[in-house]
C-alpha cells in the first residue's frame, strides 16, 4: 500500500547535497593532471584548460591542434607553453569545429597575426557554419547548456563540472578563426619540417578531422574516443543534426588502424602503448555498433521505447577491460536518442495516435487520484521516503 498524508504546506527538509564519488574521483584526478605533458619529443598537450590544446614544436614554428574553449582559458595555457618554446605559430588545425576546438584561437592568433599561419579543417566546415548559424542554434545551444548543467554555479549543491573537462565557468569569450585550407581527402603535409596526416573522419560531427604524426605514431582523434571509460556518445539527447553514429563506428575502427603509440584526445588523459590505444578504440568500437544493433532490432520486434532504453544492458564481454561508465552520458540516454534520431517518436501502436497531451493526461490523473491536495500529499511522501524522481 502507497503511503499519503495530506499536504504538510511546511517546507520540505532540504536536500543534502551529494555527489557521486566516482564522478568526485574523475574530477579529482582531472584537477591533479591540469598541466602541460609532454609527449614524445615534440608535442606537448596543455590539459585541463577547456579542452586538450596541442603544441607540436616544429623547426622553425609551432603547430596547433585545438585551440581550446574560451581565450581566457587558452591565455593561461599558452602562458604556461611559452616557458617551454618561443617559436611562432604557424598552423592551426581545427579536428572539428565546435567552440570547445576552436573558441581560444584568438589567444594564440591575435588580431594582425594571421598572416603566414594557415587553419586547416575538414572540407565540409563551411556547410557547419551554416548550422551554427542557423535559427536552430540557439535551441541547440540552451539544450546543451541544461543538459550538461554549463550555467550552473560550482559546488556539491549545484556541479562539479560536466564530466569531459574539469569545472571551468561559461564566463569566458569565445573566438573564431576561419580555415584557410580545406582537407577533403586523407593528406600528407610538413609544417616547420614535422610531416603530419590530415585525416577527414566524421565522429562527434561530420566535419571530423584526426591528425597523424607518423615519426613519433602520435594520433590525435579529437572526439573520436571519449575518455575515462564514458559511454560513447553517438547520440545525444541535445541532437546533433550533423552526428552520424554509423559513421562515427567506421571512424574508431581507421583510428585503431594506425597502429598509434600516443593517443590524444579532445579531453583527458592520453594513452601510451599500441596495445592500449587499439583495446580502447576497439572496445568502444564494439560497444557503439552493438547498441545501433541491439536498438534496431528491437524496434524490428515491435518493442516500445521506453522499454527499449530499459531492456539494453551492456553483455559483459563487451564490457571487459573497458570499464564503461556513466560519468557523461546514462545509457539509456543515448538509446532513447538513437531511437528518435533514425526512427522517430512513432512506435507502431496505433493507439499513439490518439494519446491525449500531457496537460490533458494531468488533469485526468489528478482527478482520478482525488485531486491536487492529495496529489501534493502523494508527491511530498514519495519525495520524504527518498524517491524525488518520482516526486517530480
Amino acid at each position: 500500500m502507497t503511503e499519503t498524508h495530506a499536504p504538510s504546506r511546511q517546507p520540505l527538509p532540504e536536500p543534502v547535497p551529494a555527489v557521486h564519488p566516482r564522478i568526485a574521483n574523475y574530477h579529482r584526478k582531472l584537477e591533479s593532471e591540469a598541466g602541460i605533458a609532454r609527449i614524445g619529443s615534440r608535442t606537448y598537450s596543455a590539459m585541463g584548460f577547456g579542452g586538450n590544446i596541442n603544441f607540436i614544436e616544429g623547426d622553425s614554428g609551432v603547430i596547433i591542434v585545438n585551440t581550446g574553449s574560451f581565450v581566457e582559458w587558452t591565455a593561461m595555457a599558452l602562458e604556461e607553453f611559452r616557458k617551454i618554446s618561443d617559436k611562432p605559430f604557424v598552423a592551426v588545425v581545427y579536428t572539428h569545429g565546435y567552440s570547445d576546438h576552436t573558441g581560444g584561437v584568438r589567444a594564440l592568433i591575435p588580431p594582425g597575426a594571421e598572416s603566414g599561419v594557415e587553419i586547416y579543417a575538414n572540407g565540409v566546415w563551411k556547410a557547419f557554419i551554416g548550422q551554427v548559424t542557423s535559427p536552430m542554434q540557439p535551441e541547440v545551444i540552451m539544450r546543451g547548456a541544461a543538459q550538461l548543467g554549463l550555467l550552473l554555479p560550482y559546488g556539491e549543491a549545484s556541479t562539479v563540472g560536466s564530466a569531459l573537462s574539469r569545472y571551468m565557468p561559461s564566463l569566458g569569450s569565445t573566438s573564431y578563426l576561419a580555415p584557410t585550407v580545406s582537407i577533403d581527402v586523407p593528406t600528407r603535409v610538413t609544417i616547420a619540417g614535422v610531416e603530419l596526416e590530415l585525416i577527414p573522419a566524421p565522429h562527434d560531427l561530420d566535419d571530423g578531422l584526426m591528425v597523424w604524426m607518423p615519426d613519433e605514431k602520435i594520433l590525435f582523434g579529437g572526439d573520436t574516443l571519449l575518455p575515462g571509460g564514458m559511454y560513447p556518445t553517438i547520440a545525444t539527447p541535445r541532437f546533433e543534426a550533423r552526428r552520424d553514429p554509423q559513421k562515427w563506428v567506421e571512424t574508431m575502427g581507421l583510428a585503431a588502424s594506425y597502429g598509434a603509440e600516443f593517443y590524444i584526445a579532445a579531453y583527458g588523459s592520453y594513452i601510451v602503448g599500441a596495445d592500449n590505444v587499439r583495446a580502447k578504440l576497439v572496445g568502444q568500437q564494439k560497444l557503439s555498433q552493438y547498441l545501433i544493433d541491439e536498438t534496431a532490432r528491437l524496434i524490428f520486434q515491435g518493442v516500445p521505447s521506453e522499454a527499449i532504453a530499459e531492456r539494453i544492458t551492456i553483455p559483459p564481454e563487451l564490457d571487459k577491460g573497458q570499464d564503461f561508465n556513466e560519468l557523461y552520458h546514462q545509457l539509456w540516454w543515448i538509446v532513447r536518442s538513437l531511437i528518435a534520431r533514425d526512427f522517430g517518436w512513432f512506435n507502431g501502436d496505433p493507439l499513439d495516435f490518439v494519446r491525449l497531451s500531457h496537460t490533458n493526461r494531468a488533469r485526468h490523473l489528478i482527478d482520478e487520484m482525488g485531486g491536487m491536495d492529495a496529489v501534493q500529499g502523494k508527491i511530498e511522501a514519495a519525495y520524504l521516503r527518498g524517491e524525488p524522481a518520482w516526486a517530480l
